[in-house]
């Protein structure tokens, strides 16, 4: 018994063969996977902004003065 390594996917809970796909799904196919990559990298980017976001903010707070200045 060999694996199978060819590939599939499933759209909703039906199972199809990518090689047997016409070429219009096939392109939407790769549609698909670039648009689920370039969320994967945006994620990933906003993941790093907001632990920047979190390094300034406490970097902030120590700058600030203990008390805060009164009101006139």
């Amino acid at each position: 018994m060999t694996e199978s390594t060819e590939a599939k996917l499933t759209i909703d809970g039906k199972e199809y063969r990518v090689a047997d796909l016409p070429d219009a799904a096939k392109t939407q196919v790769q549609n698909l996977r670039v648009s689920e990559l370039e969320l994967q990298r945006l994620q990933a980017q906003i993941g790093m902004i907001q632990t920047a976001r979190n390094v300034y903010l406490k970097a902030l707070k120590a700058a600030l003065p203990v008390e805060p200045p009164l009101k006139h």
